[in-house]
């Protein structure tokens, strides 16, 4: 029972419906797709070297932007001026970069009808989903609502091995 509660106390708070799908411009080198659903589309390989460029004009009410990358640089630009920066130093010096949640607020900025261009360089060969979520959002709880959208798995995680260390005493 104490799992279930935990559960809806969870779900109960979803805002997620906040977060959209936009579709973007994808570009990797010289090869170009055109109004794309990044995290729902089955993305080329890449390797170190390669360029990939994510543009789109930004919606009246975007205000933060959520993505998740693996071993990859990441340069979010809102009309040409640099709002976020990750793992260059890192990619020059060729260490390991890692997977993780890119979160940039670029308030106002949708309101004067700017650009957004978000430009990856991956740091090795990559023949998995590099980018596996990229959302829009207006929610100032960005990183709640991402948690949110990561939970179903966390609590079905936890009811099976509670089962399982149930099942194991019990034998």
């Amino acid at each position: 029972m104490l799992i279930f509660a935990i559960c809806f106390i969870f779900f109960a708070n979803d805002n997620t419906n906040s977060w959209r799908e936009e579709k973007v411009n994808l570009k990797i080198n010289n090869q170009v797709y055109q109004n794309v659903l990044v995290d729902k589309m089955k993305l080329p390989p890449v390797k170190k070297g390669d360029i990939v460029t994510i543009s789109k004009k930004l919606s009246s009410d975007d205000e933060n932007i959520a993505i998740r990358t693996y071993g990859s640089t990441v340069d979010i630009y809102i009309d040409g001026e640099n709002v976020y920066s990750y793992g260059n130093s890192l990619y020059e010096k060729g260490e390991m970069l890692g997977r993780g949640y890119h979160i940039a607020r670029f308030e106002n900025a949708a309101k004067q009808n700017k650009s957004i261009l978000i430009k990856i360089k991956p740091a090795e060969y990559m023949s998995y989903a590099w980018i596996d979520f990229l959302k829009f959002t207006p929610s100032d709880a960005v990183w709640q609502d991402i948690f949110i959208n990561d939970s179903f798995g966390t609590m079905t995680s936890v009811i099976l091995f509670a089962i399982g260390a149930i099942g194991y005493t019990c034998v």
